[in-house]
Parts: structure tokens; C-alpha cells; sequence
């Protein structure tokens, strides 16, 4: 048997925005307006890690609550209302400087824009998604890692969901 191709991965590091996480390579830069930095993958349209910074009247993650109460509110912002969804997974952890950071995954259905309709013939499709979010210092950090449900176990969990496990502050 020939040798599988070695798994690739690169650092992204903002130092303006003060964040550094790992991705798999392949993953191109795109432009999206939810995301200061969107990777997504050519070929498969919905394998992404996105992150998003954004100014918050919040301290900390406990403004909101435990991690579950983060989960509701992030699927809630963040999910088409009409669309079935799950909470799987939230749990928190802490840095070594004692910031905590909350580890959701959530899954949801929902409809796919024409042109996808039109690339990929089908309408519907169902997102499995894990994310990392914090607050420091007034900013809101979130970190999302995006793919299909039948293709999350191959190249979610450990390969996109990577650029949330490896996500961290640099200050």
C-alpha cells in the first residue's frame, strides 16, 4: 500500500488582532462578512474556520453564564432561527493566566443558496460545528470550525476543528 499523503498544517497569527491558531493546509483565505479572517476549502463549500473579533460591553464569558447558557446564545446569534439544532458539547477550561474559554459544538439543518443548489444538487444540508469563544479586555473572541455531519468525522474533528484547539491569545 502506498503511504497516505502526511497531514499539512499551517499557523494563522494576527498580531494587531493578538490571535494565533493552526489550520489545515489547503484552506483558502475568502471574504466573509461575518469573519475578520475566513479559510475555507475549495472544493468541499462548507468546510471553514472563521474568526471573528469584536468589541463586547462583557468582561468575561461569565457576564453570560456557565458554558451551556454561552451555547444558547451562540447558536442563538448565530443558526437561522427556523433551523433545527443541537447543543452536543459545552464545556469551559482556563489558560494558564486564569482565562476561561468555552469549548461548544452544535450541529444544525438548514437550506443551501441557489448557486450551491446548483453545484452540489442537493437543498438541504446538516452543519456540524465547533467553536471556541472567550472575552478579554472588552473583545470577544470567537473561533468557529465548520463541516458537512458526514464529513465531520473525517475532516472536522481533528483537522478544521484543530484551528479551535489550537486557538490562543498572544497578550
Amino acid at each position: 500500500l502506498p503511504a497516505a499523503p502526511a497531514l499539512a498544517f499551517e499557523t494563522f497569527k494576527d498580531t494587531n488582532l493578538g490571535i494565533e491558531f493552526r489550520y489545515p493546509t489547503g484552506l483558502q483565505k475568502s471574504e466573509n462578512k461575518l469573519y475578520n479572517v475566513f479559510l475555507k476549502d475549495v472544493i468541499e463549500p462548507l468546510e471553514a474556520v472563521g474568526i471573528r473579533v469584536v468589541d463586547s460591553g462583557r468582561s468575561t464569558l461569565d457576564d453570560i453564564g456557565d458554558a451551556k447558557a454561552v451555547a444558547e446564545k451562540l447558536v442563538a446569534d448565530s443558526v437561522p432561527e427556523k433551523a433545527p439544532r443541537e447543543i452536543l458539547s459545552a464545556v469551559s477550561k482556563t489558560d494558564d493566566r486564569g482565562r476561561r474559554y468555552d469549548i461548544i459544538e452544535y450541529a444544525y439543518q438548514w437550506k443551501f443558496a441557489p448557486d450551491l443548489v446548483a453545484a452540489t444538487g442537493r437543498k438541504r444540508f446538516q452543519l456540524h460545528n465547533k467553536a471556541v469563544i472567550t472575552v478579554y479586555k472588552r473583545k470577544q473572541y470567537l473561533v468557529v470550525a465548520s463541516a458537512e455531519e458526514q464529513n465531520w468525522q473525517s475532516r472536522g474533528d481533528g483537522m478544521l476543528a484543530l484551528g479551535v484547539d489550537s486557538f490562543k491569545l498572544l497578550f
